[in-house]
């Protein structure tokens, strides 16, 4: 049979609650994390794709170069416009680091027909904020495991008061004390459930108990009567002196045969009912009430001659 495993319950609710806890805040932030990259990039190339869209429609307008640049301009973004002449509007399109870069086509009038608009966006911000989203998911997570910690072993220890409570009957049962009971309020739940069965285990041993105390007092009043019996026989006989008649003498000692007889079919008897008390299934048969009251009857001349 393996042995039981005692770690401490608390301990372990706490350690389990955590871990799965931890294992939710992992996922959810890689899942928050994922999503807000996601997110940024979406609002970065709407962002471009915005700007590109304006672009063109101020080339339609005929709207002066420099001024396209300067009202397309946006915070992380660096414009960049190369007219059909040649020339170029704008800060140079960088061409290192962690840029995004779109590139479209205008179409209007002579001066800025076929001039090509370079868009270029710096996702070191995205990256930056992603980083910081991250430190604030893994300290929050952290904090969180750990508050969570501290009130399961608050939150575990008023919990349990119910197995507290068992335990304290377990061992008054077992240094003497009777007749205490959980009674649980409710049995339909689990520690409902084991209170209920508990109780009826200790009514269960009690009344064992009960049984074997009452078996050991019928046992022992049951052996008072053959053994008083074969004591007083024997006595009788060590009284015969050398002139008794031997018709006498053997009726004592067949009777003083007989009681001792009768003590060891009571023992045997007693084992029985044990037996029976064990669930042995019992056989009957026929007694002859005549020689019973017979052999009960010369019994009771030797035991009460008067």
């Amino acid at each position: 049979m393996s042995r039981l495993g005692t770690v401490s319950l608390r301990r372990r609710v706490t350690v389990t609650a955590s871990l799965v806890l931890g294992v939710v805040l992992v996922a959810l932030g890689f899942t928050i994390a994922a999503v807000f990259s996601a997110q940024g990039q979406r609002n970065l190339n709407a962002l471009l794709a915005g700007r590109v869209q304006l672009a063109q429609q101020l080339a339609k307008e005929n709207v002066a170069p420099a001024n396209l640049v300067r009202r397309i301009d946006a915070r992380g973004v660096v414009v960049s416009l190369r007219l059909p002449s040649g020339d170029t509007i704008g800060a140079p399109p960088e061409r290192s680091g962690d840029v995004k870069r779109v590139t479209a086509k205008l179409s209007g009038p002579p001066r800025i027909n076929g001039a090509e608009l370079v868009l270029t966006a710096d996702t070191a911000l995205l990256d930056g904020a992603e980083r910081t989203l991250a430190r604030v998911l893994v300290i929050g997570g952290l904090a969180a495991i750990v508050v969570t910690a501290f009130a399961l072993l608050l939150g575990m220890r008023v919990a349990l008061l119910p197995l507290d409570r068992m335990t304290g009957l377990a061992r008054s049962i077992a240094s003497g004390s009777r007749g205490g009971r959980l009674s649980p309020s409710r049995t339909d739940t689990e520690l409902g459930r084991t209170a209920e069965a508990f109780d009826e285990m200790l009514n269960s041993l009690e009344a064992s108990e009960e049984r074997m105390r009452t078996f050991v007092a019928d046992a022992a009043h049951e052996l008072r009567t053959p053994i008083a019996g074969v004591n007083a026989a024997a006595e009788a006989v060590l009284e015969l002196g050398p002139d008794a008649r031997p018709e006498q003498r053997e009726q004592l000692e067949l009777l003083l045969i007989r009681e001792s007889r009768r003590a060891g079919r009571l023992v045997e008897d007693l084992l029985d009912l044990a037996r029976i008390d064990a669930g042995v299934r019992l056989e009957t048969e026929t007694v002859r009430l005549r020689d019973l009251a017979r052999n009960q009857a010369d019994r009771l001349m030797l035991l009460a001659p008067s």
